[in-house]
């Protein structure tokens, strides 16, 4: 008996393997960039400046019921745990803006640019540092 033996032409293998590359490639990029408050507020003004007043100077927003960004982070107890569930589960009138994580930590860094007592902790630690906070949760 003879087996036939089929094999895919190397152009295709050749495409496959370039798009595999270039994919782990700008995932890696994405993932080694670290948070910064700019790309936080490119966020915000995109997704969020429609119902919050997101620019720090101003503590609510166009309407009464949606509290502004400095507010959020300046709130009494805050943790980056309250914030992420926030910005990553939909309630009340909020929609789910499917953020990636990289989005979600970029919004993170521009909550704690807006935050202005310095005895508080902040809401993430500093890359390459571990959490300050007990693991039981928030001090």
């Amino acid at each position: 008996m003879t087996r036939t033996v089929h094999r895919l032409p190397r152009a295709f293998l050749a495409v496959i393997a370039a798009v595999i590359a270039l994919l782990t490639t700008e995932t890696a990029a994405r993932m080694l960039e670290m948070p910064t408050p700019r790309h936080g507020w490119v966020h915000a003004q995109r997704w969020c400046s429609g119902c919050h007043s997101i620019d720090g100077t101003t503590a609510e927003s166009a309407t009464d019921a949606v509290p502004g960004f400095a507010s959020i982070a300046n709130r009494p107890g805050q943790t980056r745990e309250r914030i992420e569930s926030l910005l990553t589960r939909p309630h009340g009138s909020m929609p789910d803006l499917h953020l990636t994580h990289g989005e979600v930590l970029d919004l993170l860094a521009y909550f704690e640019s807006l935050r202005i007592d310095p005895s508080i902790l902040p809401l993430s630690p500093p890359m390459g540092e571990d959490d300050p906070r007990p693991a039981f949760g928030p001090t």
